[in-house]
């Protein structure tokens, strides 16, 4: 491996990788959205830059809001009924999230009445949450390059530009823009994720665990990503983590009550089971549903559960523990330890395992981006070209509305349909490679 050997001096104009990064971002950004509605024949008229658009003009809707403050306003009163069983099972009404979650809303209330958990209120939030993924990704930048020694003779020009493309990077990211679209909590997470990979790489591990207690109080998937901790005594990193969590479950359990949270133990087992099948479904659970013909891939039916099939229950079962697995006992390098990679590594299996992972749920893969690209150019020359052909792919297929492909719904080739999971899976297929053979720390 060989480190970049740029002059220790600044230069006044911007470096190669500031122009090439400009050039890259320009060509995925603008040129692609620019060609997808003038195909022939059936064009795509929705592109990215159409949820850019929405973002801009604060256009959101209500997809996590609507079923939160359903829950929130069912556990007002004294219920025969546990949370999940007279909303998700016999209502159609999809929260998802563990009751802990409601404390988000609990306590927005509290501080500004109803006015509090509006629309215009949460999706204001993310609107700012956003903003703070961009800023954030500017700085895990920042001291990714210098983690991996490629930021010798970089001028103040390129500080500027290197900022300046975040924002532009993360307004133009479909996982990203989306969410604030349709008004998902998830961006509330994208952020808290992005904060966790700036501490990790400011060696302020519990800090970073602080980060994760709060997303697992809305996400507790993502909580695979403390397991991993543990198998690398990170106890800075558990201490963060197990201190405010202790405290969100006392105060959970004393809001909404023991049998709520366990009834959403049924909500977890159901999904595990069934899935889904509409199209932003991008997991092995939603390859396998299309695969075979289970149901309308195109339209979401809001008011229809999933059937049960057993090989698709299978196949999730399967993939989701090979992912765990893979995730918990990479491989480690000879030479000194890569963290911020194999964080990266870890977040992104915890993101690939679960049953449903929306397209937007990607939108914690972004900062893992800015992190993986110093890595990559800190290799050799004939490893680095094709390591950066490798992620710039990734990178478009994750971070690109190409709905365009759901032509292919009623075809052999429905499978690529879920191009954004195999692009997921390449990500992690570069940053396990990357584990074995770099060497910052």
């Amino acid at each position: 491996m060989s480190t970049s050997s740029e002059p220790t001096t600044p230069r006044r104009g911007p470096s190669r990788l500031a122009i090439g990064l400009l050039l890259f971002i320009f060509a995925n950004g603008l040129v692609i959205n620019f060609v997808l509605p003038r195909l022939p024949l059936q064009p795509q008229i929705t592109t990215t830059l159409s949820y850019t658009d929405s973002f801009f003009k604060q256009g959101a809707h209500s997809d996590s809001w609507k079923a939160m403050r359903t829950a929130l306003f069912f556990t007002d009163k004294p219920r025969t009924k546990p949370i999940y069983t007279a909303l998700y099972f016999e209502n159609n009404v999809r929260f998802q999230y563990p009751p802990s979650s409601l404390l988000v809303l609990k306590t927005l209330r509290g501080m500004l009445g109803e006015s509090g958990i509006s629309n215009e209120t949460l999706n204001g939030i993310s609107w700012l949450c956003v903003w703070g993924v961009a800023a954030v990704l500017g700085r895990v930048f920042f001291l990714a390059r210098r983690r991996f020694g490629i930021a010798a003779g970089e001028s103040r020009s390129d500080e500027f530009l290197f900022a300046i493309l975040a924002f532009a990077i993360t307004l133009t990211f479909y996982p990203v823009v989306r969410g604030y679209y349709l008004g998902q909590i998830q961006v509330w997470i994208d952020l808290l994720v992005a904060l966790v990979v700036w501490s990790w790489l400011e060696n302020r591990r519990t800090t970073a665990g602080v980060f994760v207690s709060l997303i697992c109080v809305i996400k507790p998937t993502l909580a695979l990503v403390v397991v991993w901790g543990a198998f690398r005594r990170q106890w800075d990193f558990i201490k963060g983590f197990a201190i405010p969590m202790s405290g969100f479950a006392v105060v959970s359990l004393a809001a909404f009550g023991w049998e709520n949270h366990t009834n959403y133990l049924s909500v977890l087992s159901y999904i595990s089971q069934q899935g889904e099948i509409f199209h932003p479904n991008q997991s092995m659970n939603g390859l396998l549903h299309r695969l075979m013909g289970n149901g309308n891939s195109i339209e979401w039916e809001r008011n229809v559960l999933m059937a049960y099939n057993p090989w698709v229950h299978g196949g999730t079962v399967v993939s989701t523990v090979a992912l765990m697995f893979a995730g918990l006992f990479a491989p480690r390098s000879i030479g000194r330890s890569t963290g911020p990679i194999e964080l990266a590594i870890i977040i992104v299996c915890a993101t690939l395992a679960s049953p449903t992972v929306w397209t937007h749920h990607y939108g914690v893969m972004l900062p893992l981006f800015a992190v993986a690209l110093p890595c990559v150019l800190s290799l050799e020359e004939s490893a680095r070209k094709r390591c950066l052909f490798a992620l710039a792919t990734c990178f478009v297929l994750i971070g690109t509305n190409f709905r365009v492909l759901n032509r292919l719904s009623e075809t052999g080739f429905n499978f690529l349909q879920s191009y954004v999971y195999f692009a997921g899976l390449g990500f992690l297929a570069l940053l396990l490679w990357l584990r074995t053979r770099s060497a910052g720390e």
